[in-house]
């Protein structure tokens, strides 16, 4: 049995999960003469694109660094990418590392603290099978954390009755509605005191201001990746996975039609 310590020295090894896109990369990349990348512009795209740029230049020695560039944009705007193809990068290796750097700390910590967990576990409890491991992750335990926080806070969650005043004046036939200022008030003596001295006051109302500007609404941008998934998320009640997929089938269906 392995040493949790000895996980922090073992050789990390890296093995691709779809062969098949390195083999049409480099299959690209033998005929071409730039290498322009538009991967997501955050660490974990910088790290991407320098996956690719290796394997390109692995597949074309005449292939230089001065010939890969990347695209720094936000949506898929037309005007943002025109202008994102007029102004290209270098790849931020600074990044990249720190995502390769992160990606191998996060493995050997999970892998060392998983094992750790599980000898220790199954050494005082007998009923745990042989074959189940005790998972830990960097990540892992800080989100269950949160899941955990907002389960108590529900659970534990204690209504309380409030009150506030509701104003609703008819112009015509069209109704007005007044927001109080004071929105809400968990006292309901003192909601009974305000209430009257408007009753006592006067039975009219008066506006003493009116404010005017006008509005414009713009079309919406195309989302990005990230507010795609939390829209998604949000509105649909869908994992961040489901919402790729989706999102794939859409952008194959499209050029489908478009060809």
């Amino acid at each position: 049995m392995w040493d949790p310590v000895m996980m922090f020295e073992a050789p990390v090894v890296r093995v691709e999960a779809q062969p098949t896109v390195s083999s049409n990369i480099q299959a690209e990349g033998r005929r071409a003469d730039k290498l322009f990348i538009w991967t997501d512009c955050d660490r974990e795209g910088e790290n991407i694109g320098w996956e690719i740029s290796q394997i390109v230049k692995a597949a074309n020695r005449n292939l230089g660094d001065r010939d890969i560039k990347r695209a720094i944009f936000n949506n898929t705007d037309p005007d943002h990418l025109r202008q994102a193809t007029l102004r290209p990068a270098n790849l931020d290796l600074r990044q990249a590392d720190a995502v390769s750097g992160r990606s191998e700390f996060d493995l050997r910590t999970g892998v060392a603290y998983t094992r750790f967990l599980t000898l220790t576990l199954k050494s005082n409890v007998p009923a745990l099978k042989e074959e189940k491991a005790i998972s830990y992750g960097s990540c892992q335990f800080p989100t269950l954390g949160f899941v955990v926080d907002r389960y108590k806070r529900v659970k534990d969650f204690k209504p309380e009755p409030f009150w506030y005043i509701d104003i609703k004046v008819k112009k015509g036939r069209k109704p007005v509605v007044f927001s109080w200022e004071r929105g809400r008030l968990f006292d309901r003596l003192a909601t009974t005191v305000i209430f009257e001295q408007c009753l006592n006051r006067s039975s009219t109302a008066t506006v003493v201001k009116v404010n005017s500007k006008p509005a414009t609404k713009y079309r919406p941008l195309p989302l990005t990746t990230i507010e795609l998934q939390k829209q998604g998320a949000r509105w649909l009640k869908m994992s961040s996975k489901k919402i790729m997929d989706v999102s794939l089938n859409v952008n194959r269906l499209n050029l489908s039609c478009s060809n």
